[in-house]
């Protein structure tokens, strides 16, 4: 099965001690693509065979429910109204009580949430040493590099992480080699 989903940990030793000045926080979804593990019948001679796409143009109700629960270890109760349909994205909207949903406009895409470092060798790339074993970088979505921040990037794991940064939000992965 396919989950998604943003929540707060009360767990401070895992995640850090959370501030709830930045909420609201967003998480967009543009797309999501299935394709079943299908070995050497796939397209194009790969291993997977296109089954389906959501463009979320509309909230699919037989492929996604809305949760509407809680669950130990865990700040929020889940909230059907906390998920909306909006300009072609499912947005997973972490607010305060009563504050339910996302009437915003959503942020236009910025590139590309994939980057293949053995491909993309810019300048903006170069320092990074590729085959280092236990390389990890902290990347933005439009594949840019980012700072280390040692608190932040020592406590992450692999992922996409929502940060609130001088008042903007971001959305940054970490990506282990």
């Amino acid at each position: 099965t396919y989950r998604f989903n943003a929540w707060i940990s009360s767990s401070a030793g895992w995640v850090g001690q959370f501030n709830p000045s930045i909420l609201p926080v967003y998480q967009f979804i543009n797309w999501v693509k299935y394709s079943k593990y299908t070995p050497g019948s796939g397209s194009n001679g790969t291993d997977f065979t296109p089954e389906w796409q959501d463009d979320f143009d509309t909230f699919n109700s037989s492929r996604w429910s809305k949760g509407d629960w809680t669950f130990d270890g865990n700040l929020v109760d889940f909230s059907p109204n906390n998920i909306v349909v909006k300009d072609g994205y499912c947005i997973i909207c972490l607010t305060r009580a009563g504050a339910a949903g996302f009437s915003g406009n959503v942020p236009k895409d910025q590139g590309t949430s994939i980057v293949d470092f053995k491909k993309k060798r810019s300048a903006e790339f170069s320092p990074v040493r590729y085959s280092s074993p236990g390389l990890s970088l902290l990347v933005s979505l439009n594949g840019r590099i980012l700072p280390q921040k040692s608190d932040f990037f020592n406590r992450v794991n692999n992922g996409v992480w929502i940060v609130k940064d001088n008042n903007s939000i971001s959305q940054k992965i970490k990506i282990s080699k």
